[in-house]
């Protein structure tokens, strides 16, 4: 029988599938796709000859620590094409940006790139342009829009825990990070 597990793209400890949060470094590996395990000789079934020559033994161990270290390694590949999630709380809704990108609310004439669905409660005082999320460097930053350039003559408030942001201010996020959009509550959840 074959199982599948999560491997965290931070520090490469395997989980099994159902699991959403890393044990080892605390990450959060909901959105990582789940692969087959790799399988691990059982040296209780091999021939008692070839058990007892340690190099052979040695040469399994080493052969399964490379394709554990590869497995890693494609997952650091994935790691570096960032990718930001925010859970919008209370609503079971999870939307997903990637640098550049504009947030917004759902609307026939939004220019955002992501928008929230207008079904949602508190998305009603999000701005249809509200925020830029960034990747830049090793971290990502939120810029609070500034609506005078949509022609907008007030701005709604972009708070990054409890942090008032000014609008045109950019400013790190981090996984956990609560973002509250106007009345909008939104967790981030990075997978980097």
């Amino acid at each position: 029988m074959v199982s599948f597990v999560k491997v965290c793209p931070g520090c490469g400890h395997m989980e099994p599938e159902y699991e959403s949060v890393c044990s080892a470094c605390n990450q959060f590996i909901g959105m990582e796709p789940s692969i087959p395990e790799p399988q691990r000789k059982d040296v209780r079934n091999t021939d008692p000859e070839e058990a007892a020559k340690p190099e052979a033994t040695t040469a399994k161990v080493t052969n399964q620590n490379a394709n554990t270290a590869a497995l890693a390694d494609s997952s650091v590949s994935v790691q570096k094409q960032s990718v930001l999630f925010l859970d919008i709380q209370n609503e079971n809704h999870i939307l997903t940006i990637q640098a550049g990108q504009i947030l917004g609310q759902e609307y026939p004439d939004s220019e955002a790139d992501v928008q929230i669905p207008r079904k949602i409660e508190g998305v009603e005082f999000v701005h249809r342009c509200h925020c830029r999320f960034q990747y830049e460097g090793l971290h990502w930053t939120l810029e609070a829009l500034d609506q005078a350039q949509w022609g907008g003559e007030f701005n709604n408030p972009t708070w990054i825990n409890d942090v008032l942001l000014s609008p045109g201010k950019k400013e790190k996020v981090k996984n956990g990070d609560l973002i509250r959009l106007s009345g909008l509550y939104i967790r981030i959840k990075t997978v980097e």
